[in-house]
């Protein structure tokens, strides 16, 4: 009887020793948000943690020109200043978000285009815990 504690106990080591490496990040990732006429795609990302970039490209035979505009202070809080995009049919945009939050941004051309990114803590930026 004494054995299937000790088994219990192995696997939840091994599922939080797993579940920390996926959430651990050996290199930055990429996310891409589709600029599309009126609408960003997706409109909410919840990304894998810090860092994190995200890509804004501009769909091919956009009618209208747009752009992505984000609150200033919510960019500071972001880990950097974020230049916004041009207002523009065609391009590519990029942020890499450095810190854990949720950060909004819109098409100032069209205020019903609003997205969302959030982005979570890197649960083991110390490492992952390790049990006895």
């Amino acid at each position: 009887m004494r054995l299937l504690p000790r088994l219990l106990l192995i696997a939840v080591v091994v599922v939080v020793a797993s579940d920390c490496q996926a959430f651990s990040v050996s290199e930055p990732v990429v996310r891409i948000v589709l600029v599309k006429d009126n609408v960003f795609d997706p409109v909410v990302i919840n990304t894998v943690p810090a860092p994190t970039t995200v890509r804004w490209e501009w769909a091919p035979g956009n009618t209208y020109d747009h752009n992505v505009v984000f609150d200033s202070f919510q960019v500071a809080q972001a880990g950097g200043w974020l230049v916004n995009s041009p207002t523009q049919k065609v391009g590519i945009h990029e942020f890499q978000f450095g810190v854990a939050g949720v950060f909004e941004y819109r098409c100032t051309v069209h205020p019903e285009m609003t997205g969302t990114i959030n982005v979570r803590p890197n649960l083991c930026e110390n490492g992952c815990p390790i049990f006895p």
